[in-house]
């Protein structure tokens, strides 16, 4: 009886230490995440649809992590295998945007940052914006400006729209 009563007193101690943990202070936003993206040679519109005939000489490998940090929307970009000491253009793009919407720099829901490549072909990035109102998702479009072209020489973007969550 005295063994059942300790196991009690103990199974309670537990239960009320958890309930003090889960009932701390309120956020304004939750986190969540992160969701690991894969990155492919695929050109997207803004509203995350493939666009078809759009070449790329690249061929580097990536992956996004994307979170949320209160009213704070993260992609952690790694990214190898591409030319050494080059410069790229990464964009988190947030959803929904409609695929006739420009997804560029200063757009409100697209945060604009740099990867420039070491010696080896690799780097790494992280970008940041603060969560638009009703945004669901988040992805990354990365790419390498063309010398003669508008159409970038390289581009990559996220396989799927990671979740904000919240």
């Amino acid at each position: 009886m005295a063994k059942r009563l300790a196991t009690v007193a103990a199974v309670a101690a537990i239960v009320a230490t958890s309930a003090m943990v889960v009932s701390g202070p309120a956020s304004a936003a939750p986190s969540a995440g992160p969701v690991r993206v894969p990155l492919a040679g695929v050109f997207r519109l803004c509203d995350h649809s493939a666009k078809t005939y759009v070449p790329t000489v690249g061929n580097a490998q990536g992956v996004a992590s994307v979170s949320t940090a209160g009213n704070t929307v993260i992609a952690q970009v790694t990214f190898g295998y591409a030319p050494p000491n080059t410069h790229y253009t990464v964009r988190l793009i947030q959803t929904p945007l409609p695929s006739t919407r420009d997804c560029g720099p200063g757009v409100a829901g697209v945060a604009v940052g740099a990867l420039d490549t070491d010696q080896l072909g690799n780097g790494q990035a992280t970008v940041q914006d603060t969560r638009r109102a009703g945004a669901t998702g988040a992805w990354v479009f990365i790419d390498r400006a063309a010398e003669f072209s508008q159409i970038p020489a390289e581009h990559y973007t996220s396989d799927f729209i990671a979740p904000l969550g919240g």
